[in-house]
């Protein structure tokens, strides 16, 4: 079977082992079935296999690609969702604390031919192509979940997308303007402000000036919760000085741009909590000081991911504390994988020897009923 996988994995020079070729193809697992890829998509996952990033050796070769669209062998169009759950798993996908994406455990979408359990198969629309349903599993469902559940709004209202570039960001965009939201993005050249302007952002919002360097912890969020609001991408977050500025210009593209420093004149547009604002900011913290630390590709790469393992883990236990989930026989589990999955990022950025918001001893330990 022809398929594009990693042969080995190389933190420093991922493209060295990418292999393009036949394989042999993977045996179907009972109760699973099989789907002929008409398309397959890219995402930055399969940069991070390459480099293992959640793709230990034992697991090689590996073909790529978490998304895909295709036919099955009995003629149905279908797109293929890329969260796969352990064995003996029931319900929601998404909260099993073993849960997998593909080509992490079982094998990619990158191949003439990919295995997947049957639940994970959605009926192709008419109106999309295979290549455009193809790009919808793992970015769009990312970003749909993002704004509906995680972003804690309560109506329409104003989102803020970080970074106008990305699978994520190219989709949150559409999403937040079909959901009746007012869409402003952050940008930094004119082509890009372009493009989020095209994919019907209201307004782009120019960070004016940053700090290129680890910024020192702090208990006081009250000028920089709106740089997270209601959505993050992952983009490099800007900190902003305490210059107050707020211009209209158009730039070199002639693309009319809203500056706005610092950007907490805004807080007040934005309907999400506290607890919420604050983990996405300490995410927008880490992130900074993995970028600008003195790290080797590896090492950056490992920081990166345990950034957003625990980013992600603290925003579970979040929902965890406020009752979400709660009756599912595998709560308990699940309350307990996130507080592993938060110990051990900390533990990933000491052994790097970066430092953490002083807090951070107190993020797993969040108080979970029932748990």
């Amino acid at each position: 079977m022809f398929a594009v996988y990693a042969s080995g994995i190389s933190a420093d020079d991922p493209l060295s082992v990418l292999s393009v070729g036949e394989i042999d193809a993977p045996e179907t697992p009972e109760d699973w079935v099989t789907v002929n890829v008409k398309a397959a998509s890219l995402n930055h996952h399969d940069l991070w296999s390459l480099r293992g990033v959640g793709l230990p050796p034992e697991r090689l070769p590996m073909i790529l690609g978490t998304d895909a669209a295709g036919t099955t062998e009995d003629g149905r169009d279908v797109l293929v969702h890329a969260v796969i759950a352990s064995d003996g798993w029931t319900g929601d996908e998404t909260f099993d604390p073993k849960r997998s994406l593909l080509s992490e455990v079982h094998q990619g979408t990158l191949a003439e031919w990919v295995a997947v359990p049957e639940r994970n198969l959605v009926d192709k629309p008419s109106w999309l192509t295979f290549a455009e349903a193809a790009c919808l599993p793992t970015a769009w469902l990312t970003a749909y979940r993002m704004l509906t559940r995680d972003a804690g709004l309560s109506g329409p209202g104003t989102v803020l997308v970080q970074g106008a570039s990305g699978g994520v960001v190219s989709a949150a965009i559409p999403l937040a303007n079909a959901l009746g939201h007012r869409v402003w993005v952050t940008a930094r050249t004119p082509a890009k402000r372009a493009f989020a302007l095209e994919l019907g952002a209201d307004e782009v919002v120019v960070v004016l000036s940053e700090q290129r360097l680890c910024p020192p912890p702090t208990q006081d969020y009250a000028t920089a919760d709106a740089l997270s609001v209601l959505y993050r991408a992952e983009s490099y977050v800007a900190f902003f000085d305490q210059q107050r500025r707020d211009l209209e210009y158009a730039d070199g593209a002639g693309v009319p741009v809203r500056l706005i420093e610092p950007i907490v004149d805004v807080v007040g547009a934005f309907d999400i909590s506290a607890d919420r604002m604050r983990i996405n900011m300490d995410y927008g913290w880490l992130r900074a000081c993995a970028q600008f630390g003195d790290l080797s590709a590896s090492n950056l790469a490992a920081v990166n991911d345990a950034a957003d393992r625990i980013t992600a883990a603290r925003a579970r236990l979040l929902h965890f504390a406020a009752g979400d989930g709660s009756s599912h026989p595998a709560f308990a589990e699940s309350v307990a994988s996130a507080r592993r999955q938060i110990e051990e990022g900390l533990a990933t950025f000491a052994d790097a020897g970066l430092p953490v918001p002083a807090e951070a001893g107190e993020w797993a330990r969040l108080a979970v009923p029932s748990a």
